[in-house]
């Protein structure tokens, strides 16, 4: 997701007639964008820059990402040895099931959860409404999370996680929850 946020990032901080740097840049990896964008832009412009970075991102950088080698093989081989997989992102619903099918990894997926335009715009809300609708119990369940707003989201929600520290996440902030390896 780095390359998808940075892109659509440094089109909306030069929309708007500002600057930003990489490491401000990786802040945005993770939480609620609203979280993030409230400190650096005052609070009357914030519908206005989250409407501007949904259009880019929608419109010129969704599908810049990249699937890690031995994703699809891993979904497949658990996939077929009965698991139910669910997706639970921050990202919109409707852009991450675009971006499922995109990669064709949509088909080892039960369902894809994420943020709805005005609901569930943190990690645990997706995760417990995830589970929610999934029919899941945190205790049968593990989340695979890549940035510290994953392991809080698993932790609150009471569901084990593992770390993928291949991802963005600072990876000094993810000792503060636990989580399995």
């Amino acid at each position: 997701s780095y390359h998808v946020v940075r892109r659509s990032m440094l089109a909306n901080f030069e929309n708007f007639g500002m600057a930003i740097d990489e490491d401000t840049i990786r802040t945005f990896l993770g939480p609620p964008f609203e979280e993030t964008v409230a400190k650096y832009f005052p609070r009357e412009k914030l519908t206005d820059v989250r409407d501007f970075f949904s259009k880019f991102y929608e419109e010129n950088a969704v599908f810049d990402l990249d699937v890690y080698d031995g994703i699809p093989e891993t979904l497949e081989a658990l996939k077929a040895a009965g698991y139910e997989l669910y997706v639970a992102t921050s990202k919109r619903e409707e852009i991450a099931i675009d971006v499922a099918k995109y990669f064709d990894l949509y088909k080892y997926f039960d369902r894809v959860f994420g943020a709805g335009k005005t609901e569930r715009r943190k990690k645990e809300d997706v995760l417990a409404y995830g589970l929610a609708e999934a029919g899941a119990t945190p205790k049968d369940s593990l989340m695979i999370g890549d940035t510290v707003y994953d392991l809080k989201g698993a932790y609150l929600c009471g569901v084990p996680c593992v770390f993928a520290a291949y991802g963005y996440g600072p990876e000094e902030q993810v000792t503060e929850y636990p989580y399995v390896f």
